[in-house]
């Protein structure tokens, strides 16, 4: 299958140490050999700060920059499977090239600590998406949090000039984590689409990391995506992820926004739990699963790689 992924946290486990292995194999959720073993196309590949974590708390952005560096490393390793794109370009490049396409990104806009230079230092690292919050409060704005007061705290000054930039530099805008006020001043804000890279449907699982229908929509007239998360808390009651339970919430992205804004974003090797559809290699059973539930060949096409690349050429350069 062409997937293209807008999130996981495989770059985390590997400088960490929590993954045995390296980016080609490794006993994570996601690797080369499996991305290659699916046909993938591109990967979306996160460099997660945590602001609590000891490790980071003395240089979050030097943190930052060594996994930028690790990563790249990698890519060199590895380079007759896997290139950094940039752009659409890129990616349809190594596509020829029969090779993935790795893009990074920041999970924690915190790390820009109200310097509009490190935005720029990113940007030339490669760095095309930025999650604007993580469970924080941090120098945009502020997190999803079950505290209402807290989610109808909204951008902050820095926040909204930081989009405005992302939008000339040719970043993706990313508002998972993102608190409902900092949403909807984004929506605001944005001249370019904007993406949840992984967040699922809030009408099926309330819960404050989902989105409510009407960002649902929001996102889709903006032209953006969706990128559906696998993590089993996000998904149901039972807190167990399975193919229905996927299949569910891509359904109900599918009726509030119409199919052009779902899209696929795993969250491997960043979440937990009871996952029938355990790791990439397995990600042809969500295939199967929405042929079962009657989505049609072109539209399975569109959530696992055109809408992604559509996003991708409206917003990446």
């Amino acid at each position: 299958m062409r997937l293209v992924d807008f999130h996981c946290d495989t770059i985390l486990r590997l400088v960490n140490g929590s993954a045995t292995g390296d980016l080609m194999k490794n006993d994570g959720h996601l690797d080369l050999e499996r991305l290659k073993q699916i046909g993938a196309l591109a990967q979306f590949f996160a460099v997660f700060i945590d602001w609590e974590d000891e490790t980071v708390k003395p240089d979050p952005f030097g943190y930052a920059i060594n996994a930028i560096s690790y990563f790249k490393g990698q890519v060199e390793t590895y380079q007759d499977q896997i290139g950094i794109a940039h752009n659409v370009e890129e990616i349809l490049q190594l596509e020829k090239e029969n090779r993935i396409a790795g893009i990074l990104t920041i999970e924690e806009g915190a790390i820009l600590e109200g310097k509009m230079e490190r935005l720029e230092r990113l940007h030339q690292e490669g760095i095309r998406l930025i999650t604007l919050t993580w469970n924080y409060e941090n120098s945009l704005g502020y997190p999803n949090a079950k505290d209402p007061i807290l989610m109808g705290k909204g951008l902050k000054p820095f926040g909204k000039k930081v989009v405005e930039r992302m939008n000339e530099l040719g970043m993706i805008v990313d508002v998972s984590h993102l608190s409902d006020a900092g949403f909807w001043d984004v929506v605001e804000i944005s001249k370019k689409p904007f993406i949840a890279s992984h967040s699922n449907a809030r009408a099926i699982k309330d819960v404050t990391r989902n989105l409510a229908d009407p960002m649902i929509r929001a996102i889709a007239d903006q032209g953006g995506v969706i990128g559906l998360n696998f993590c089993p808390f996000f998904l149901n009651e039972e807190n167990h992820e399975t193919v229905d339970s996927l299949v569910q919430h891509l359904i109900h992205m599918i009726d509030q926004g119409g199919v052009e804004v779902a899209a696929i974003g795993t969250d491997f090797d960043g979440i937990g739990g009871k996952m029938d559809l355990a790791h990439v290699g397995e990600m042809e059973r969500l295939v199967h699963g929405l042929r079962k539930a009657g989505v049609s060949s072109s539209s399975i096409d569109k959530i696992f790689c055109e809408n992604g690349l559509r996003v991708i050429r409206d917003t990446m350069r």
